[in-house]
């Protein structure tokens, strides 16, 4: 016989709880058991979540470690690679959450997790709309450092420091106030940060672009400008582009999804792109496999447009950049 649709109450529906919230959310034993829900830790029960699916390692790192919300204790905070995650920053990393606590108490041991400890006090910052506490960002950035593959450090560093239009054109975090908190840390991959950080560029949008961008500086090319404005022999705006070269009018554009899904966005697109071509502007557009699966070729359609060979760079810059 199948059980009865018991209604859930609202809090449920909004976040994952503990067990021990049951009773004072008129959940019984018998209703914390059912099927439908979720334990995606011990002692934690939650709804699947509607709409689309995680598809990407940070959507699903953010959602195991809103997961383990319910079992944060006193003084417990995200840190890590999950605490930039929660900042926002678009980074593969496995899924599992990093949490932190103020000695004397002990490490979290719950499966699934991984613990850590802090000598000092931490003022968290919060994550939005869960209001979970998270290290602040350089913090998490010089913790991450021990966790995350070079490549990823770049992409975080790229995002915590680009100008927001929701922060009046400010950053979540200064380059310089990283750049502090690297000189003075001792973590392990601290000096791999801090390499890191001499690429770290305000300009990229996205994770890609700066994937891109490193796909450029391995193969021993000229960093071309950021988020360029480009305008035709009047004076006229055209646009504003991922990387470019004003002196020998090359552009080099990152096509996201948001081009195959939005055809108002792909058609300002191309108009965008063919009037830059009127201007006498070469266009070189790249989409995700060209970064991920094929970046020397990418690199060497690049330098042929800019009459520059393809080059091999020295250690240690080169062995970070080969990291997975």
């Amino acid at each position: 016989m199948s059980r009865p649709c018991t209604p859930l109450p609202d809090t449920l529906a909004q976040r994952p709880i503990a067990v021990s919230e049951g009773p004072s959310l008129g959940l019984s034993p018998d209703i914390l058991r059912h099927p439908r829900l979720l334990a995606p830790f011990f002692g934690v029960r939650a709804l699947p979540v509607a709409g689309e699916p995680r598809n990407t390692p940070a959507d699903r790192a953010r959602g195991r470690a809103l997961a383990y919300v319910p079992r944060l204790r006193a003084n417990e905070l995200f840190s890590h690679a999950t605490a930039l995650v929660l900042l926002g920053c678009p980074i593969a990393l496995p899924a599992e959450p990093h949490v932190s606590i103020l000695r004397p108490a002990r490490l979290a041991r719950a499966r699934g997790a991984v613990g850590h400890t802090h000598s000092a006090a931490i003022a968290p910052w919060r994550h939005q709309p869960s209001g979970a506490p998270v290290a602040p960002p350089a913090l998490a950035l010089t913790q991450a450092a021990a966790v995350l593959p070079f490549r990823e450090l770049v992409v975080a560093a790229d995002h915590l420091i680009r100008p927001r239009r929701e922060h009046n054109g400010t950053s979540v975090v200064a380059l310089g106030e990283l750049e502090a908190a690297a000189a003075t840390a001792k973590t392990r991959g601290i000096r791999r940060l801090r390499t890191a950080l001499s690429l770290a560029r305000a300009g990229a949008e996205s994770r890609m672009e700066t994937l891109l961008r490193l796909v450029l500086i391995e193969h021993g090319l000229p960093e071309l400008p950021l988020q360029v404005a480009i305008h035709d022999a009047r004076g006229k705006w055209i646009g504003r582009f991922d990387m470019a070269d004003l002196v020998r009018k090359l552009i080099v554009e990152y096509d996201g999804e948001q081009h195959r899904t939005s055809d108002r966005q792909y058609a300002r697109d191309a108009n965008r792109l063919e009037r830059a071509r009127d201007a006498g502007y070469q266009v070189l557009r790249f989409r995700h496999t060209d970064v991920l699966q094929t970046p020397r070729e990418t690199a060497r359609r690049v330098a042929h447009a800019l009459g520059l060979p393809v080059a091999l760079l020295g250690e240690p810059l080169r062995g970070y950049l080969r990291e997975r």
